[in-house]
């Protein structure tokens, strides 16, 4: 095989690898700062390695999708935001309930429920790669979760 031809391959593998494949859930109080959400965003990826890159989509719950710090950290990240109905994460088995988050939003988790289900209904859960992760700043009011998945083709 030529050098070219290798070259060829390494770089049709490395397209293939730089494919968007994380979804970060974001679970958020009312009133929470947009630099916040971007900030515990990048401070979540930024300790586990992730590249900022290889986010495609942040999800939430249906309820604080229109949180203006959620839309506003979204924007500045570049991201879309995705909203996922409380029954749907709630169905979702997470490593770190918190009885707090089911009071004040009905399910027991949104950050870690909204990574693994993603933004688009029906497909399997993703793989958890970062636990529910409390948002910087000295009274945090998000909490960030990173999963692996597919996106679909074309979205």
């Amino acid at each position: 095989m030529s050098g070219a031809a290798r070259g060829l391959d390494s770089a049709t593998v490395d397209a293939a690898s730089m494919v968007p494949d994380l979804v970060v859930g974001v679970g958020a109080a009312r009133g929470v700062d947009a630099r916040e959400v971007c900030a515990s965003v990048c401070a979540v990826l930024a300790r586990a390695g992730l590249a900022r890159s290889a986010v495609w989509a942040l999800v939430t719950v249906t309820a604080r999708v229109d949180e203006p710090g959620l839309v506003g950290g979204a924007a500045l990240l570049g991201l879309p935001l995705f909203a996922r109905a409380t029954q749907e994460l709630a169905a979702v088995p997470v490593p770190h309930p918190s009885e707090r988050v089911r009071a004040a939003v009905g399910t027991p988790g949104v950050a870690e429920a909204a990574a693994l289900l993603g933004p688009v209904p029906g497909l399997p859960l993703g793989e958890l790669l970062v636990a529910k992760t409390r948002g910087v700043g000295a009274r945090p009011r998000c909490t960030v979760a990173v999963a692996r998945r597919r996106p679909v083709a074309g979205g």
